[in-house]
């Protein structure tokens, strides 16, 4: 007679990597603010909704409205940030990371960055008004 259990055995690690494979979504998101003034760490204040995550996009156009980094702001490294239409960035805590670039006062307008508190990392700024 045939063991049955010796041939399902290598189809159980084959079939857990494939569900990992499956669960694992590393695909960059953008990222839009569409809070008016409010703070980073709210999801509602992001579409998709909730915080940036790592390596995602981030697009701070709004209008002449102030995103605040906050105490309680889960600040990943994201792909890249633009800031523009009169759109502030104001940091209060916290590490900020972008691992490509912070374009400040792309098209249109122009965007602020103050710097109140915690420290930003980043490797490229370009900057068309900084604060």
């Amino acid at each position: 007679m045939l063991r049955t259990r010796a041939r399902r055995r290598p189809l159980v690690p084959a079939i857990l990597a494939g569900c990992l494979l499956a669960i694992d979504d590393t695909s960059a998101v953008n990222k839009t603010w569409v809070g008016g003034t409010g703070l980073w760490s709210a999801g509602g204040n992001w579409n998709p909704f909730g915080q940036p995550a790592p390596g995602d996009v981030v697009i701070l156009q709004q209008g002449a409205f102030i995103c605040t980094l906050d105490a309680s702001a889960t600040i990943p490294s994201l792909q890249s940030i633009g800031i523009g239409n009169g759109m502030t960035l104001t940091q209060t805590a916290g590490v900020f990371n972008s691992d490509t670039s912070v374009n400040m006062g792309v098209t249109p307008g122009t965007a602020t960055y103050n710097h109140n508190g915690g420290m930003m990392t980043h490797v490229g700024l370009n900057a068309g008004f900084v604060n």
